[in-house]
Parts: C-alpha cells; structure tokens; sequence
C-alpha cells in the first residue's frame, strides 16, 4: 500500500468537481458533452480503472502516459487528460480532444476535472480511524 502522502499519479481518486473552460462553448464546442469520471484507479501503471455516475460498474482501458498527459483511446478517438496539477492528495486533469469528423472540429481543452485521492490508499491501520 502506498503512504497517501506520496505525489503519485498510481492511486485510486474520486471524483470533486469541475470547471468549464472557455473554449468548451467557442466555435459550437459547447454542445459536446462530457460526463466525468467517478472514480479513476490509476494502481496499475497501463490500465486505466473507472465508472461514471450513470454506468457504476467498473470498465478498464489501456492507457500510457506521455507528456504530462493520460492518454487513452476512447470510441476510436484518442482522448488526453492532461495532468494540471498533482498532489498527494488531489489530481486536476484537463480534458482535451481533438475530433475532425466531417463538418464536425471539436478540439482544445474542454473541461477541468478535480480528483482527490480515496481512503483505499491509505494503510489499514489509518484506514481505520475513517470508517
């Protein structure tokens, strides 16, 4: 188990908040949804670990990362979490895409997601002192 106050992308987060960014409503781009990420288990350094609010079961994808960012690929589309800010206790990732489909240009930072680190990451012996 990892101390959780060690700076690590490899934990378990949960999901805080969000924040729109400007370009999320330039150019028509507003009408692109995204539904966040409830937990994120990031343990394993190439599986990506998450659900969303409205589908709970655990789904899995690969993913590397690669200058500063989570990439992964998504619907056939690849899909970056651009790491803004990481510490032991809370990750800020920034959404950004880049999909040319047609009439359809839909790129640049879209929102930013706040994460803070779960209980799993803590040792038993602490973990007990929240439940």
């Amino acid at each position: 188990m990892q101390n959780e106050e060690e700076v690590t992308l490899h934990k378990v987060w949960k999901y805080k908040t969000f924040n729109r960014l400007p370009h999320m409503f330039a150019d028509g781009s507003g009408i692109y949804g995204v539904e966040p990420f409830t937990t994120l288990d990031l343990r394993e350094k190439s599986t990506f670990r998450y659900n969303t609010h409205k589908k709970r079961k655990m789904r899995s994808a690969s993913y590397q990362v690669r200058d500063n960012a989570i990439v992964m690929e998504q619907f056939g589309e690849q899909v970056k979490f651009k790491i803004s800010r990481l510490t032991a206790d809370e990750l800020v990732l920034t959404v950004h895409i880049e999909i040319e489909q047609g009439e359809v240009d839909v790129k640049g930072d879209m929102v930013e997601l706040v994460y803070i680190a779960t209980i799993l990451n803590l040792p038993m012996s602490r973990r007990d002192l929240y439940l």
